[in-house]
């Protein structure tokens, strides 16, 4: 998987439709000011997943109404819960060095990508989902892969 072809998925028509759909319905938008950087953090993303960059760019064509589904539900849960941070026993942060609420500066171009991965194991391999969320280093794996779930099922 060569950087191109990340940045090929990055600036696609494919990805481009599902991140403004999800992003108009929840009335935020696409940041696309740091590619570079994004090219990195996908790159990760889609190793840690085992799928193939043209699998998921398939994925985006194929999957495009259940991805903008998938998103938009877990955007307007998100939105309505506060940034959980998860720490080792005995290494929790002291309270001056915990989040801190920011301004947005929108949602980074590539989550769909992220979101197409998700979908893609909800439907195929949904036992391995809450692995591929700890790798991923969310905080509370089983908890999102719990949500995940649930909102793919309704």
């Amino acid at each position: 998987m060569t950087d191109r072809a990340i940045k090929e998925i990055l600036i696609s028509n494919e990805l481009s439709e599902i991140e403004v759909a999800i992003t108009k319905e929840c009335k935020t938008y696409v940041n696309k000011e740091h590619i570079d950087f994004t090219i990195g953090v996908l790159r990760r993303e889609i190793d840690n997943s085992g799928l193939t960059i043209t699998y998921i760019r398939e994925q985006l064509k194929l999957k495009k109404d259940s991805i903008i589904k998938l998103g938009i539900q877990l955007l307007k849960v998100l939105r309505d819960k506060p940034i959980e941070e998860e720490y080792p026993q005995g290494e929790e942060a002291p309270a001056r060095e915990k989040t801190k609420t920011i301004s947005s500066n929108g949602l980074g171009v590539g989550f769909g990508v992220k979101y197409a991965i998700y979908l893609d194991f909800l439907e195929n391999n949904p036992n391995e989902l809450p692995a591929y969320i700890k790798k991923e280093r969310i905080p509370n794996a089983a908890k999102f892969a719990k949500t995940l779930a649930q909102l793919y099922n309704r």
